[in-house]
């Protein structure tokens, strides 16, 4: 069937149409993928060469945010690259151009990538066709009965092979000159590709950080951040909390202080009446002994003050006594003195005896009159110790007197002291009980005091973790929606959300 086919087509119309596709195939792939390729190449480059050539003036925007920068046929990623990248540029973030102008991208969509690579395919299946249509266009007018049929089949063979071998060399032909261009073409706009990239990186926008690096720098932030939050957490907790217990306390406080300072002052003004009373109930019962015995220990303090006026008196006797004493020794000493330079004049001479003599009643003169001197100072300290004698006895007459006296007033004191002691001792006794009732009522207070403060505090406590987990739920909405709405990628999403 297919023999009868090929055989009613014309050769020279099987032979157009196959070369025809060959032809088509090959401009088609140059219109649709060399072409557009050299095009990116060319804004690619000069891209580069406005970025290098780039000056900023004041009140005019770079050339770069331009959405035509790259051209038409890279507007829609261009464009969209300028609205993520000045949301964060805001934020003090760089975002990375390769995420929108790479060849993953742009060379697929506007130069046609799949079409480039089923090309040459193509033409080889179409030579490798025409070879085919060739040999059985050879083959079927081949007839070996007789010599002349033989020589014209040859020729039709020869034909069918020349055209099969033609579309074959065509095919690999056209393959081989589309694969050549086209990766040298793909290479010239990857070189161009690149050199806009570092040109844009060095002069217009850093590259972001690496996954790990960026990672690494996330948590740091992350945990300085949980930790002056917790900080402040802590700090503005602990405030709180002093604040409320102040305002819970200061009012028990200052209760507190009024009710034992009036509970001090009543048991003082009790104490000084009771103290009163007691004295009054002594010097009562007593009949007035009590005045009796603080006016004879006054009158004895007076006596005292009179008994040591006098032993003052005799010890300034005395004091002038031993003075008289002392001028008696030193007049002692001088007729001494005398003496001994009488005896040794009289040893060198014993011719003066006349001098002597006069020598001797004068000397016996001065010592008539010193012993005179001395036997009445004598007598001036007998005197004086006699009456210092007699002074002691009178005191000790009258201390012993007055001794007796207060030893009988003790006595009697001490009774009624320890009648006096039982009704101190009852009162005591009231006294301590009714402080044990104000130290009970005080703790009883004190403790429904904290129970309430208690009660408080447990209410504020969970009023501020319903907060923190509203706001911590608030936070994480917020995040959610923040990202939703961003058409960002994976790593520009997340300096986002380190920003936030």
């Amino acid at each position: 069937m297919m023999q009868h086919f090929f055989g009613n087509l014309s050769s020279t119309l099987v032979d157009f149409i196959v070369y025809s596709a060959i032809a088509i195939a090959f401009v088609v792939g140059f219109v649709k993928c060399i072409f557009p390729m050299r095009r990116l190449t060319h804004l690619f480059r000069k891209a580069t060469r406005a970025l290098e050539m780039m000056t900023l003036k004041e009140g005019l925007r770079p050339v770069w945010q331009d959405p035509l920068f790259l051209g038409k046929p890279m507007q829609k990623p261009w464009k969209r690259f300028l609205v993520n990248a000045e949301q964060l540029d805001a934020r003090g973030l760089s975002l990375n151009a390769e995420d929108y102008i790479s060849d993953d991208t742009v060379f697929t969509d506007y130069a046609h990538m799949r079409v480039a690579e089923m090309v040459p395919g193509l033409l080889t299946s179409l030579g490798i066709l025409g070879t085919f249509i060739g040999l059985m266009r050879g083959v079927s007018g081949l007839d070996v009965t007789s010599a002349d049929s033989t020589m014209t089949s040859i020729s039709q063979m020869i034909g069918g092979m020349t055209f099969a071998y033609g579309t074959s060399i065509a095919g690999l032909t056209g393959s081989l000159i589309f694969n050549i261009t086209s990766r040298s073409v793909q290479g010239s706009a990857t070189s161009a590709l690149d050199s806009f990239h570092v040109a844009f990186r060095e002069l217009v926008m850093q590259q972001p950080l690496d996954d790990e690096v960026h990672n690494i720098c996330y948590m740091e932030d992350q945990a300085i951040f949980l930790r002056q939050a917790a900080n402040d957490m802590n700090a503005q907790l602990a405030s709180g909390i002093s604040v409320s217990i102040e305002r819970a306390f200061t009012p028990i406080g200052q209760q507190i202080t009024r009710f034992i300072r009036g509970e001090e002052q009543g048991q003082l003004e009790g104490l000084s009446r009771i103290v009163n009373q007691f004295v009054g109930e002594m010097d009562g019962a007593m009949n007035g002994q009590f005045r009796q015995l603080a006016h004879t220990l006054q009158g004895i303090n007076q006596a005292q003050m009179v008994s040591f006026d006098s032993v003052n008196q005799a010890l300034s006797s005395a004091e002038s006594l031993m003075q008289n004493m002392n001028q008696m020794n030193a007049l002692t000493a001088q007729v001494v003195e005398r003496f001994d330079s009488y005896v040794n004049e009289l040893a060198a001479s014993q011719a003066g005896n006349a001098h002597l003599a006069e020598e001797t009643s004068k000397i016996l003169s001065s010592l008539h009159a010193a012993v005179a001197q001395q036997r009445e100072g004598f007598t001036l300290a007998q005197e004086n110790q006699a009456t210092l004698q007699e002074q002691m006895q009178q005191y000790a007459s009258w201390s012993g007197r007055v001794l007796e006296a207060a030893e009988k007033q003790s006595d009697s004191v001490a009774a009624q002291a320890h009648a006096v002691a039982n009704e101190m001792a009852s009162s005591g006794k009231m006294l301590k009980d009714g402080y044990s009732s104000f130290v009970e009522n005080i703790s009883l207070g004190l403790a429904r005091t904290m129970g309430m403060f208690e009660e408080n505090m447990r209410e504020m406590m969970a009023e501020f973790s319903r907060q923190l987990l509203a706001l911590q739920s608030a936070v994480k909405d917020g995040n959610a929606k923040n990202a939703s709405g961003l058409d960002l990628p994976p790593k520009v999403l997340t300096q986002v959300k380190k920003d936030a």
